[in-house]
């Protein structure tokens, strides 16, 4: 359900990514993928990302909360 964005990042075979993703790389692959524009500071993440597959990110502004779908997968370059 809801929005899922897709960030392609280096990784190896097994999975684990090259370079971990931050919230600046969501808020990039959004603003690409569907024209918003998200402060950082709305997206929390407990660390960086460092494997691919699904993962669901808290979204926080003020009192409102939300999610969003993130699908990473490994880049082919």
């Amino acid at each position: 359900k809801g929005l899922t964005i897709k960030i392609s990042a280096r990784a190896g075979e097994t999975g684990p990514l090259f370079a971990g993703l931050h919230a600046r790389d969501i808020v990039g692959a959004l603003k690409v993928q569907t024209h918003l524009e998200l402060p950082e500071e709305m997206i929390t993440l407990e660390e960086p990302i460092k494997t691919v597959g699904k993962r669901i990110v808290k979204l926080k502004a003020g009192p409102v909360e939300g999610q969003l779908n993130l699908l990473i997968e490994r880049s082919q370059s």
